[in-house]
């Protein structure tokens, strides 16, 4: 073979051959074509010798290859090394010499990228209630760079006491109810591609096993308009399969007056039921808490969510000193109302409670959210903490306060706060007192 004859002639004497580019990285795509050029001057064409190898091994010399899935290419000023079709298993570095001259040498590592192959195994598996700690792993076979894993639930929003683990590709089910019921998807993607595998779990119940009734609402506040027609719905399960009821604020709806046109519809899915009230043209009179409550021989269960035409209540943050809130609601905003109290004092004061009113851009088109954010340095003493509520008002009245106060601390060198606390205002005037008594004793 002529390759194992050229490589007991590596010696070139007094060869002066040098090498004009650099090695590199090649990044290759699975099944296409690599190809590495190695570029040189000063050489004899008679005396011209280029080996190439692989991990130390030659490959090729001048134009002679040792496998069909390499070619080479020799021209008067270069050398081309052609990897036909990359797989997987050509990774690594190829360096290309000239002769014996271990000066005259450069690198490339061909970095082959893989399209992800995952696998799922079992592909369905049948549990029951209550089993604990069920894990299922996604398998990532292949994939180069390496992929990124999610995990999807046909015809479903992910259940939230699913754990994932081990970058996605483990997912832990602590205890299997009749929700976890359903078909699963495990998704692996990388630049190069995506590849999914798909799990089935069917959850049973045997005739003796029992599951307390559980409930859950997909929002805690729906805003609407007046008179609009909406529906709110719960969904619910358990064994024995538990009854259901309406509630608004605390009272049962099906022996309200002001629900006597209400209709409620019901559903079974797979994996729970989902109980549906119609109400038409809701108003002041229906917007509060609406309550969904379950209830079997095991127990309770109960979810609740506000509907309401006024703002709901602000979700509050701070930061450097700014107030910010988002409210929502679908009629406009009008103002805004934040109340302000040292913290640990029990009300908030009317003069405390400034008005604010609406910035232009607090809507911007978003549907049914409003933001707004202001500057507390104008309002409060740096060197305390305060407590903070706001809320709301539209055309059909003021809204909620927010939940629960935030508490702050303005950061920041003292300055001179505006006198607006009851606390400095009853001071003021026990000083006065003091002064006219010591003025009546003489």
């Amino acid at each position: 073979m002529r390759l194992l004859t050229l490589v007991a002639f590596t010696a070139i004497a007094g060869i002066s051959a040098r090498i004009v580019n650099k090695g590199g990285v090649i990044n290759a795509r699975d099944g296409n074509e690599a190809v590495m050029t190695c570029q040189f001057a000063d050489v004899n064409a008679d005396d011209l010798f280029v080996i190439w190898k692989r991990s130390g091994e030659i490959i090729a010399t001048n134009e002679d290859a040792n496998s069909d899935a390499y070619s080479v290419e020799l021209t008067d000023s270069a050398s081309i090394l052609r990897i036909h079709r990359v797989e997987p298993i050509f990774s690594g570095d190829y360096s290309c010499q000239l002769g014996d001259d271990e000066e005259a040498v450069i690198t490339f590592t061909v970095n082959v990228e893989v399209k992800p192959v995952v696998l799922i195994s079992p592909a369905y598996i049948d549990t029951q209630i209550g089993q604990k700690n069920l894990v299922v792993v996604c398998h990532v076979k292949e994939g180069n760079p390496k992929p990124s894993v999610t995990w999807t639930k046909e015809g479903a929003s992910w259940p939230t006491d699913i754990k994932l683990e081990n970058e996605n590709q483990k997912i832990v089910f602590s205890e299997v109810t009749k929700e976890h019921a359903g078909k699963y998807r495990c998704k692996a993607e990388n630049i190069v591609g995506t590849h999914s595998d798909d799990l089935e779990i069917t959850v049973s119940t045997s005739s003796n096993q029992e599951e307390k009734p559980w409930v859950k609402m997909d929002e805690k506040i729906i805003t609407v308009n007046k008179n609009q027609d909406i529906d709110i719905s719960c969904k619910y399960d358990g064994t024995p399969v538990p009854s259901v009821e309406w509630l608004f604020n605390g009272w049962k709806i099906a022996s309200h007056r002001k629900f006597k046109d209400i209709k409620e519809t019901a559903q079974r899915f797979d994996g729970y039921s989902m109980s549906t009230l119609r109400i038409s043209k809701i108003n002041e009179d229906t917007f509060g808490d609406y309550s969904c409550r379950v209830s079997s021989k095991l127990g309770t269960a109960q979810a609740v969510v506000h509907v309401n035409g006024k703002p709901g209540p602000p979700e509050l943050s701070f930061e450097v000193n700014e107030l910010a809130w988002t409210v929502r609601s679908l009629d406009k905003v009008l103002e805004y109302e934040f109340c302000y109290r040292f913290s640990g004092t029990d009300s908030f004061l009317p003069e405390n409670c400034p008005k604010n009113r609406v910035g232009k851009n607090d809507n911007n088109g978003q549907d049914d959210k409003w933001t707004h954010s202001i500057d507390l340095s104008s309002y409060l003493e740096f060197d305390a903490i305060y407590e903070i509520q706001a809320r709301a008002r539209n055309s059909l009245g003021w809204g909620s306060f927010s939940r629960e106060p935030i508490r702050v601390q303005l950061a920041g060198s003292s300055k001179k706060a505006p006198v607006k606390s009851a606390h400095i205002a009853s001071g003021f005037f026990m000083t006065v007192f003091t002064i006219l008594t010591i003025i009546c004793l003489f």
